[in-house]
């Protein structure tokens, strides 16, 4: 035997001893993530540094035609996010215009909220140099940017059979379309522009037009010189320059007759020879490396190449989109790169792996983490597991902070109703509970006679009758979106309207009045099985304007509501004892509540009584709450899923 306790003292012991080291032992997470994936990247990094210095050190690698492309996509894909975004956005103008009742202008005044409008969307939008409206009658309405006043509203009249038949066919059209590039004098540029049909306030059709120029277009591809080295271009039937870097510093020699300057009119030598015959050797050579997508020639001494395609945009011609490089920038020795980008791809792979499944671990410590806090979120502490521990210090002072916080809002609901907190966690930190003036209806309910009832029990049978009956009414409460403030010994003190607004807040307080009704007569058939007294309930409804918010002191603050609504809702409850009765449930409500309902919410009311609630000097006329048609059941569609439907 004492051999035997011997051994299992050292048992003990060893056990002790490892349990306190399992605890004192635990590696910060900063250095472990540091050694574990920190240390494999910056292996992986050194190495392809290493290669790539290898590989450019023996070779150069140039990858001047990925750039010509690489430039021709993004050219591409900036026109179709231009042109895609201002179609969005004029449709956009048109329906918020039309939701909230912004009227265009007619004839040469009125319409200012229409030109805000109009004003923050060109504000918002650097690709937009102008948006116009054109009324029925002609009326136009141009908003630009003014370097003065930021914004410049010009009016005018539409003159000219050419521009009234132009308008007459847009209206006439009922979807939105691109109209031609044309030349715009008062900004002295050729423009693109979106045209979108829309009603006006008397019904008429307006036209609602978005204005993008040739300037701001070319602007938006200025960059790719200095980034890429190549020069960007847009071409209209190949002779007419659409968008071009020095088309975004001004240009002349254009107007209404030909809106877009020629091939010879930018300022680009280089640009000016693209379509020029070219030598035999050159022609050959770009029939067999371009493929019909591109081609070389000669200006200044030196062999460039124009690469380009076709894209589908607005208007009836295609237009071609293209970049200029030279020549002898295309010297790609693509195998060497292709190489030396697999090894370092395949040490980066290795090290993101290595490092992946040491930050697997760790991961799923996180997800756990996040769970218990979802469930602490929504308040079910039903299932709520407790985190086990870590040996990495900073994962176990979270579980166990995080096991601490599940255990003090286990204690924080008991003491807080759980619908209310549900409700408050939804609306945010951000939103503040300021006291405020609201319409609601509040319900207060009383056991009748409990204080005879409690002198015949223990008190830990007080305290679980008090429970049981307590859960079956808050269920009921807040299955119609009620909120229950306090509990009064042996009653409730119930709200609607508050911190969600409920419009229909009377119904919603009627229909959970006749659930709790339900409840208890089932509750009662269970208590008399027991041998436990039924329950005797009375409950009072009364509808008015209160004052709800923190109310409190500065120690500690109670969201609650306050006001004559609430006192006259207490009295007619307790009105209940006057009456010579002996039901399971009575159920009294103010006049003021039975308006709210109304009638055609299908409730059945019976006048009681107009009288004199104590503490009051006017008379308050008193009815019983008998059902729904005949029926004491709440229909399905007064509950919660209806919840805020008015």
């Amino acid at each position: 035997m004492e051999t035997e306790s011997g051994e299992g003292g050292r048992r003990r012991r060893l056990s002790a001893l490892f349990r306190h080291w399992q605890r004192r032992w635990r590696a910060p997470i900063g250095p472990l993530v540091m050694l574990l994936s920190g240390g494999l990247v910056l292996v992986s990094v050194a190495t392809v540094l290493y290669l790539g210095y290898r590989g450019i050190t023996t070779t150069t690698v140039d990858m001047g035609r990925e750039k010509a492309a690489l430039v021709a996509n993004i050219v591409e894909a900036r026109l179709k996010d231009s042109f895609d975004g201002v179609a969005a956005q004029t449709r956009l103008l048109a329906d918020i215009a039309e939701k909230q009742g912004i009227a265009p202008p007619e004839g040469d005044a009125g319409g200012e909220g229409f030109i805000d409008l109009l004003a923050g969307a060109l504000s918002a939008n650097a690709g937009l140099t102008a948006l116009d409206y054109f009324s029925p009658d002609g009326a136009w309405l141009r908003v630009t940017r003014s370097s003065e006043t930021g914004i410049a509203v010009r009016r005018r009249q539409v003159s000219g059979a050419d521009a009234a038949t132009a308008l007459a066919r847009t209206l006439e059209q009922e979807r939105p379309s691109w109209g031609r590039i044309f030349w715009d004098e008062s900004l002295k540029q050729p423009l693109l522009n979106y045209r979108l049909p829309v009603a006006g306030p008397d019904g008429r059709g307006g036209v609602l037009v978005a204005v993008i120029g040739v300037a701001d277009l070319s602007l938006a591809f200025d960059d790719l010189y200095d980034r890429y080295g190549v020069v960007p271009f847009i071409l209209l039937q190949r002779q007419f320059v659409l968008a071009h870097p020095n088309l975004a510093r001004g240009f002349t020699g254009v107007g209404a007759a030909h809106p877009l300057p020629s091939l010879d009119q930018v300022g680009d030598p280089v640009l000016a020879k693209i379509w020029e015959e070219g030598s035999l050797v050159d022609r050959l050579r770009s029939d067999r490396v371009f493929g019909g997508r591109g081609h070389l020639r000669h200006a200044d001494g030196t062999t460039y190449v124009y690469l380009y395609r076709e894209v589908q945009r607005p208007g009836a011609d295609p237009w071609l989109v293209g970049s200029i490089l030279r020549e002898d920038s295309l010297d790609a020795a693509l195998d060497r790169a292709l190489n030396m980008a697999l090894a370092g791809l395949a040490i980066l792979i290795l090290a993101v792996s290595a490092a992946g499944l040491a930050a697997r671990r760790l991961s799923r410590r996180f997800h756990e983490f996040a769970g218990l806090a979802g469930l602490i979120r929504s308040l079910d502490f039903d299932d709520v597991p407790g985190l086990r521990r870590s040996r990495i210090r900073e994962v176990d002072d979270t579980a166990q902070a995080m096991n601490q916080m599940a255990d003090a809002m286990r204690w924080f609901v008991s003491y807080v109703p759980r619908g209310l907190v549900r409700r408050l966690v939804r609306m945010g930190s951000s939103h503040r509970l300021e006291s405020e003036n609201r319409v609601m209806t509040v319900m207060f309910t009383d056991i009748t006679g409990f204080t005879a009832l409690s002198e015949a029990m223990r008190a830990d049978e007080v305290a679980a009758y008090l429970n049981r009956h307590f859960s079956m009414l808050e269920d009921c409460v807040e299955a119609y979106d009620g909120t229950v403030d306090k509990m009064l010994g042996d009653g409730l003190m119930v709200f609607w309207g508050a911190p969600d607004a409920v419009p229909d807040h009377a119904r919603r307080a009627c229909a959970a009045a006749l659930a709790i009704a339900e409840a208890v007569r089932a509750d009662n058939t269970r208590l008399s099985a027991e041998g436990l007294p039924p329950v005797r309930l009375r409950i009072g409804l009364h509808s008015g304007p209160v004052t709800v918010g923190n109310i409190g002191g500065t120690t500690r603050v109670n969201y609650t509501i306050v006001g004559d609504t609430v006192n006259t809702a207490q009295r007619i409850c307790d009105f209940v004892r006057e009456l010579s009765e002996r039901a399971e449930i009575t159920i009294l409500l103010s006049e003021e509540t039975r308006r709210a309902v109304g009638d055609e919410a299908g409730y059945g009311f019976a006048e009681e009584a107009e009288v004199c609630l104590r503490g009051q000097k006017h008379a308050t006329r008193i009815y019983r709450l008998a059902g729904r048609h005949g029926n004491d059941r709440a229909p399905a569609g007064d509950g919660p899923e209806h919840a805020g439907s008015g």
